[in-house]
């Protein structure tokens, strides 16, 4: 039997079945020291030692997108390991045989009006390759341009995309440049901070014979007995006016 076993818990964690030491391991590896943790009352009153753990002893858990530093400690330590298949999530290590630098070359040209750098091309080739990445680049190195193009990728799979960001001002900057890149944002992105509406922009109705439809959150919906509400409001319990719905099949 290997060292490790290293399985998905979800999309966001993997669980890592090891002998205890090989867990102490992983949390002494998998730690880092936070910047002025002194001056913190948590570290001041000894609750706190002051670092971050990204391995869970207790629950043998790491994120998904540190896979490739498992593995480089498992060879750096000797170890050897193997991946069991959970079957909601699959294998944790995925690879798209369908993905090529020229292709992700070519993508990104035709849905951007700005020639993409050599390193961008990596970081996104790298994340559809892989399914998944932790990509690390510097102020003014171009991320919006890779975060957008990832978003477009997903979104034309019909994915649902969330962007986090660590300031408002932020959700506002990469909203413009998407803009900016050519796309139409006010049909395909929603901003999300303090003080604005939270409904989802697009609203998905299907139907008991398994027709979708798509409406705009504030798009005005009839339904029977001549009764009128909009998208954002709909509820499982709501029945459309089928009459209204024939004019608009396609």
């Amino acid at each position: 039997m290997s060292h490790l076993v290293i399985s998905k818990k979800n999309e966001v964690y993997l669980q890592i079945e090891a002998e205890p030491h090989i867990y102490y391991e992983l949390k002494d590896t998998f730690q880092f020291e936070v910047p002025n943790a002194k001056f913190s009352p948590a570290y001041k009153n000894k609750w706190w030692d002051g670092h971050i753990y990204l391995f869970n002893i207790n629950t043998q858990e790491i994120y998904v997108g540190l896979l490739d530093r498992v593995i480089q400690f498992c060879n750096d330590h000797k170890y050897t390991y193997e991946f069991k298949n959970n079957k909601y999530y699959g294998l944790p290590f995925e690879v798209s045989q369908m993905i090529s630098k020229e292709g992700v070359r070519d993508y990104v040209t035709s849905i951007s009006k700005y020639e993409p750098r050599k390193y961008q091309i990596d970081g996104i080739y790298q994340a559809l390759k892989y399914n998944r990445k932790v990509i690390v680049s510097p102020t003014a190195s171009g991320k919006s341009l890779m975060i957008y193009s990832l978003v477009r990728y997903y979104s034309e799979k019909e994915n649902n995309i969330l962007i986090i960001v660590p300031t408002t001002s932020l959700v506002s900057q990469l909203y413009k440049d998407f803009a900016d890149y050519g796309w139409d944002v006010e049909n395909h992105c929603h901003m999300i901070y303090s003080g604005r509406e939270k409904n989802p922009l697009w609203i998905y109705v299907t139907t008991e014979d398994g027709i979708q439809y798509k409406f705009e959150g504030n798009q005005t919906i009839n339904l029977i007995n001549n009764k009128k509400k909009l998208a954002k409001d709909l509820t499982d319990s709501d029945e459309i006016d089928n009459r209204w719905l024939l004019s608009i099949k396609k």
